[in-house]
């Protein structure tokens, strides 16, 4: 998880603004706790979504990076069980 978190500190994104992300990728409508009209104006002026609210290529990337993680916690946990 910190690898997570690092990650996200490192291209200066916030939990809330990936959840944003996420929930575009996704097709779903972000929670009311989070403020979505500011967390899309962050994610528009650093590039990640396009004006029109499309991800961008560095977008997709990230994602599947950020993915791979919990991919990888998975297969360890299995493995742990497993023996």
């Amino acid at each position: 998880m910190e690898e997570i978190f690092n990650r996200l500190i490192k291209e200066q994104l916030m939990p809330n603004t990936y959840y944003v992300l996420h929930c575009i990728k996704e097709k779903v409508i972000p929670n009311k706790f989070v403020n979505k009209e500011l967390e899309i104006s962050r994610l528009k002026a650093n590039e990640w979504l396009t004006e029109d609210l499309v991800l961008t290529a560095k977008s997709l990337i990230f994602m599947e990076e950020i993915n791979s993680f919990f991919k990888k916690t998975k297969k360890k946990t299995v493995s742990d069980l497993m023996g």
